[in-house]
């Protein structure tokens, strides 16, 4: 862990050279130890994520500032606003379910997600910003790709890397250089097919196009190694789009490959019978899941306007076990007052109520928008690869979504959101050709034969 605070440290300091520095420094954090919590002299914790985003207002924006001002495109507003609002109502319904300092304490993550949406477009200035992005979370994922391959193979003597300890280690599940196995398999999809993006779009010198497969491949084993169906699933709507979006041979190169690798895959956990291969009917966590949606559900609509305030799903859950219908697999006592909502859909709209979950719904809504807005716009191809590789990995992350909790716990979605906004920033509109007056003129007068010429 401490490698990792003193990269970010050093890569921070390089802000004054190139504000985009300090974003690569908060990108490494957020896809490996993105939680991570420093002991203040009172007692009290505090997260590093919550300390960048101090150190960017207060250092940040004087340098940007230095260095021609601060420059999102003119986009950021179509995050900003819903997801600003989406806060606001969150707090109030913070507010009036549970204390002033939970409330408190949820406003710095919105902070922070509002810093991230804003800060990463303002640093990227050009494309050779947004590689350096890229490359610095392509370094991170593939070194936390690796240390979970190396981890799942521990007992033929590799070395162990881990930020957390060997807990879920033991459990057959792989965290690599992230919280957990949960959080690699939320990371990695969002990586993976922009990867594939990349090497599609042909985006890359050919020199170093033969690193991406490799590195693909890497990090498909490592997701695999994390025993997290949807981190798996999540890939196939994020391919379908980009099958649907590519034209010509890209497309078909995809689609083949695509195939391929659902054929090995389905014929492999079908031999080996792991969770893989288990549905909601045949496996607790799964099962669990649909008795807590029912309650979430419930829940909302007897709380439609303010929810029921943040933390409190495990509380209130348990109230409604004589309404929720009990699955053959795992009954309703085990999960309702136990677990939390897995869905990050329901959870906003039980804490918050229904007007923080339609703001949180225009977000997306803005946020594939921008995304197709960059591809479409754009004539360059690592900008338009990105844009449909950003694109396809929203796909993935709303399918983590929808099974899990992870929209506090790992800010992918602003993550997402800044990359969008600095994609169209960088758009350019193909301008229809024009002729301007004075090559008019200049054409004109070379085609005029010399008696022809005006008189002076």
């Amino acid at each position: 862990m401490s490698y990792i605070l003193a990269t970010q440290i050093v890569l921070f300091m390089l802000l004054f050279r190139r504000p985009v520095w300090a974003m690569a420094a908060l990108l490494i954090g957020q896809f490996t130890a993105s939680g991570f919590m420093l002991p203040l002299s009172s007692g009290t914790l505090i997260s590093v994520r919550f300390i960048w985003t101090v150190l960017a207002i207060i250092i940040l924006i004087p340098v940007l500032k230095a260095k021609g001002g601060i420059k999102t495109g003119g986009h950021a507003r179509s995050i900003m606003v819903p997801a600003a609002i989406f806060f606001i109502l969150a707090s109030v319904a913070n507010l009036s379910n549970v204390d002033t300092a939970f409330t408190f304490q949820y406003l710095r993550t919105g902070l922070t997600a509002l810093a991230i949406v804003f800060f990463l477009p303002a640093v990227v200035n050009n494309e050779k910003d947004l590689k350096l992005l890229a490359i610095v979370i392509l370094i991170v994922c593939s070194i936390s790709s690796l240390a979970a391959v190396m981890q799942h193979y521990q007992h033929l003597g590799l070395p162990v890397f881990t930020l957390w300890g060997d807990t879920e280690i033991h459990r057959g599940r792989t965290p690599g250089l992230a919280e957990g196995p949960v959080h690699l398999a939320f990371e990695l999809p969002t990586v993976i097919l922009p990867l594939a993006a990349l090497f599609l779009q042909r985006a890359v010198h050919r020199g170093r196009k033969v690193i991406l497969p490799i590195l693909a491949v890497l990090m498909l084993v490592a997701l695999y190694f994390t025993y997290t169906r949807s981190g798996i699933y999540s890939l196939v709507p994020g391919a379908l789009v980009m099958v649907f979006l590519l034209k010509g041979a890209m497309r078909k190169e995809l689609l083949i490959t695509f195939l391929a690798l659902v054929v090995v895959f389905l014929g492999y956990i079908n031999l080996t019978s792991n969770r893989y291969s288990q549905g909601f009917a045949e496996e607790s966590s799964a099962a669990g899941r649909l008795v807590l949606w029912q309650a979430g559900v419930m829940i909302a609509l007897d709380h439609p306007i303010f929810g029921i305030g943040g933390g409190r799903f495990v509380e209130i859950s348990e109230l409604y076990s004589s309404e929720v219908e009990t699955s053959e697999v795992v009954g309703v006592g085990e999960v309702l007052g136990k677990e939390e909502a897995h869905n990050d859909f329901i959870r906003v709209w039980v804490s918050y109520g229904t007007p923080a979950l339609l703001a949180y719904l225009w977000v997306f809504f803005n946020l594939f928008r921008n995304f197709y807005r960059g591809y479409r716009r754009s004539t360059e191809p690592f900008i338009k690869a990105l844009a449909i590789g950003g694109f396809a990995a929203l796909m993935a992350y709303i399918v983590n979504a929808f099974t899990h909790n992870l929209m506090d716990s790992v800010p992918l979605l602003w993550i997402l959101a800044g990359f969008s906004i600095a994609i169209l920033k960088l758009a350019k509109v193909p301008e229809p050709a024009a002729v301007t007056e004075a090559a008019v003129k200049t054409i004109t007068t070379k085609q005029l034969p010399d008696s022809a010429s005006p008189a002076p």
